[in-house]
């Protein structure tokens, strides 16, 4: 009879512990999937942040190069706030000269959907101009109601804002000393 040996051992994955680390793999990517998409609407809310603060940057430069008041921009140019006479251009056309151009109008976050296109693709901005300072002197602000003239400071005068609520259900606004904040809409 033949002495028994031992087998020799093959380096190898068994099955068991080739699915072991598979499912390990998986549940790894599962907790930073998450984490990961959260990071990236960060910084897209980031940047937004950032295009709203030049745009604010540009509109103190157009002040001052027109007497100190806020330029008139129109809203949205394919229905017009203001009458042909006023001059009033669109937010690209008024800033351009300033260094705003197509991609600092663009929030990363505004992407189209489901067969809607993105507010960039409609308006030519992913941003919303509101037109209460336009034509106004810039530290000098009053809003007009029926009985009453109320003056704004520049911190609490908002100039633009996000078309829709993009990040994590909040709005971008610049204001008129240049300061940009999230906002639930």
């Amino acid at each position: 009879m033949r002495p028994l040996r031992p087998r020799a051992r093959r380096n190898s994955f068994t099955v068991v512990e080739l699915l072991c680390v598979v499912s390990i793999i998986a549940l790894l990517a599962g907790l930073f999937f998450p984490s990961l998409t959260s990071a990236r609407q960060r910084a897209q809310s980031l940047a937004c942040s950032s295009n709203l603060h030049q745009i604010g940057v540009a509109v103190s430069l157009a002040a001052v190069d027109n007497d100190g008041q806020y330029p008139l921009i129109e809203p949205d140019p394919a229905n017009p706030v203001y009458p042909a006479s006023a001059n009033a251009k669109s937010l690209y056309d008024t800033l351009s000269p300033y260094g705003i151009t197509t991609n600092t109008l663009q929030c990363p976050a505004d992407r189209p959907t489901a067969g809607n296109p993105s507010n960039f693709q409609t308006h030519g901005s992913s941003y919303q101009w509101s037109p209460l300072a336009d034509g106004e002197t810039m530290g000098n602000v009053q809003l007009y109601f029926r009985n009453r003239i109320f003056p704004v400071s520049s911190a609490r005068l908002r100039l633009a804002l996000d078309f829709t609520a993009v990040h994590f259900g909040r709005v971008n606004w610049l204001y008129g000393d240049g300061h940009v904040t999230w906002v639930h809409n």
